[in-house]
Parts: structure tokens; sequence; C-alpha cells
């Protein structure tokens, strides 16, 4: 097999909580290939991630104007492609300011410098910007992977052609293939619909402790943000203990709405039913998924969340909204259930109904496994974008 140079565009360097991306560019690194992370904006080493690959291992660097390189990278482009940098400069107001434009030189002569074969650019924003770039100035067919809010609901304003001119657009529902058409403005032939995996041998079962039947641990985990709905959650415990349901709800995460939804909870005497943890991750996230009967989330827009198919994996059963790529992997009470979205009402029901049901959690907790089983395996998903990326994906 050929060993390539790959070059990985992001917004940032990977941190703890895009484990995701942390474990593409592992699998591309255990197939030998040299994998160089450039990132758009800077993240804390301190963040990154326990459980993959030791943040020094990463083949990575970063781009400053005040660097000697960019005067040489302006020269040298200019004379290399002059009509290729006169349609950059014309574009710059869309490519985020001159700034932006003259650190996107400096990369693309960097690249050329350590002779980089393929490019790879993860979510359609600045990081996919900085790609086409490159990609323009290199002569070096560029990929990408589109998904979460990004391409939701805040497509950059250069969205289209950074679709058009990609070899191949990954997304990972059908729902996000329909956004990326819809931004383009019909059909292209150039998207694939590739899931997002999950690591089924780490995240699997694990014998439940005995308890009551008609009682429940929830599991709730996301950034603590506007867009995850947690207060709809809040709402629906609420509406749970009013129907004297016997239930916990354990939320796993952090973010800007901490300190609101945990007042929230004590303001409406939930304190003991509704735990926060903060962000766990690997093993502590896998103990926290084991001691729990269902996975619960709220989200407004949502790709397709990685968590949630973590905890199909685990044999939870999973109670979710019917938006966006969901139903594509959640079919209504066979594998999980679905509520409708933005009601809490219908939200409580369903939960009702799994927690006063212990015969049915385990039928759709089952089916969930056998789900992410079959459509979710590292192996198989990493293996088809590896070959979109290296070029030789059909």
């Amino acid at each position: 097999m050929t060993t390539l140079k790959i070059a990985y565009f992001v917004k940032s360097l990977p941190s703890k909580l895009t484990t995701f991306i942390n474990h593409e560019v592992d699998y591309l690194r255990t197939q030998g290939h040299e994998v160089y992370l450039l990132p758009v904006w800077d993240a804390d080493k301190t963040e990154f991630s326990g459980i993959v690959t030791a943040y020094p291992e990463y083949t990575y660097t970063r781009f400053s104007i005040i660097s000697p390189g960019l005067t040489w990278a302006l020269t040298r482009f200019s004379m290399m492609s002059p009509v290729r940098m006169g349609r950059i400069f014309s574009d710059y107001r869309r490519l985020l300011g001159i700034k932006f434009v003259l650190k996107s030189l400096e990369a693309a002569l960097f690249l050329k410098k350590v002779g980089i074969d393929r490019i790879h650019a993860h979510t359609l924003s600045p990081a996919a910007s900085r790609a086409r770039v490159c990609s323009l100035l290199l002569g070096i067919p560029y990929t990408l992977t589109a998904h979460g809010s990004d391409l939701l609901l805040f497509p950059p304003a250069d969205a289209r052609q950074l679709i058009t001119d990609a070899a191949f657009l990954i997304t990972p529902t059908e729902y996000n293939k329909s956004r990326v058409m819809s931004l383009v403005g019909g059909e292209t032939d150039n998207i694939r619909v590739i899931p997002s995996p999950v690591d089924t041998d780490f995240f699997r079962p694990e014998p439940k402790k005995e308890r009551r039947t008609d009682t429940a641990g929830l599991i709730a985990v996301g950034r603590l943000h506007p867009v995850k709905g947690y207060g709809r959650m809040i709402e629906a415990a609420q509406l749970l203990r009013h129907r004297k349901v016997d239930f916990t709800l354990t939320i796993v995460g952090a973010g800007e709405l901490d300190t609101d939804l945990r007042r929230k909870v004590v303001e409406l005497g939930l304190d003991e039913r509704i735990s926060f943890t903060g962000v766990l991750l690997g093993k502590d996230l896998r103990n926290r998924f084991a001691a729990s009967d269902i996975f619960v989330m709220t989200s407004e827009s949502e790709g397709l969340p990685v968590s949630m198919i973590e905890a199909m994996a685990m044999g939870l059963t999973v109670v979710v909204p019917a938006i966006t790529g969901i139903p594509e992997v959640i079919r209504n009470g066979e594998n999980g259930l679905l509520f409708s979205p933005l009601d809490p009402e219908d939200l409580a029901l369903k939960l009702e109904s799994v927690i006063l049901d212990a015969s049915l959690r385990q039928r759709l907790g089952r089916k969930a496994r056998e789900t992410a089983l079959l459509r979710f395996s590292r192996d198989a998903v990493y293996n088809e974008t590896f070959h979109l990326i290296c070029g030789t994906g059909r």
C-alpha cells in the first residue's frame, strides 16, 4: 500500500469534545499515512482527549502572517499561478478577509514543501475554505466532511463553491445530503453518505444491577447549549414527577447554560432526581452509560449524534426527537422511540412508557445494539472514508 501525506484541515486541533475527528485521524495513521493537522484556530493541548493517540504523536502546524514564509509564499504563487492568485484575492471578502487569505497562502507553501498528496477538510467552515485555497494553488483535489451546525444552521458564505469544487463531500445522513443539495441549488454527484462510526467493542452492553422494574436511570449527553433543548428535558422530568413516575436523570456535558440549568433544577425541586457530571470521556462515559437504562435527547438540530449511537451500542433504549437524520436510524417502536420535537408532553409520555415497561426497554435496547453493529462499526466506516480521501472511492 502506498504511504500518503495527507493535509487535514480543521477549525481547531481536535479536543476532548471532538473524539470522532481524533479517531478518524488515528485510523489514517494506523494505515501508515502521515497526517498533518492544520487548524484555523488554536486549541489548548491540555484539552486533548486522553482516550486517543497522545497529543505529541500528531504532526500539526499553525500559521501566522508575521512569518517570514509569507513573503516567499506571495512571490512564489504569484509567479506560478497568477490567474489563480487573482481569483483568490478577488474573492477575499467571502474568504474571511485578507489576513485569512495570506495565512492560507503560507499553508499552501508549507504543503508544497512537505510534498502533500491529499487534502481533506472537516466541517463546512473556514477549514474547508482554506483547504479550497490550497487546492487551487497546488492543483491537488480536496475532499470535505460536512455535518453539524456548520451545515445545518450556519453555512458559510462560500458554501456553494466549497461543495461544488470538492472532489467528494462526505456527510452522515440523507437529510444532510438534502441540505447540501439545497445549498448548491440542485443535484450534485460528488456527495457520499457515510455515517459517523463508534467503537462497538468499547461501547458494549454490560450486566445491569438488579433494580425495581418500574424505575429507570435516564442519561443525556451533550453541550449545555440552547440548541440542545435541555429546558424541555427538565420540563418533561417535572411532568414525570407529577405523574409519580420514578426515575433519575444524569446530564453529561458542559457549556454556557450550566448555571442556568442547575438553578432551574433546584427551583423546580428536581435536584434529587437530576444530576450534572460535567464532561465525561472514555471509560468514565462508558461506565455512566452502563449504569443507565434510557438515553434521552431534546436537540432542535443534529446531524447524526455520536452520543446516541454510542448509547445504542451499549444496548440502551433511546428516546430522541424526530428531526433531521435521526429517523433514518431510529424506527419508532422498533429500535427506539421518537417524540415530537419541541414537545415536552410527548417526550414525557414516551419516557413514561419505557420507564414503566422493563421488557419494552430490553427489547428496544437489543434492537438498538443490533443497529449499531450493522451500520456503525468503525472499520467499515473509516475504510470507506479513507478510500474517498485517497481518491480510490466511487
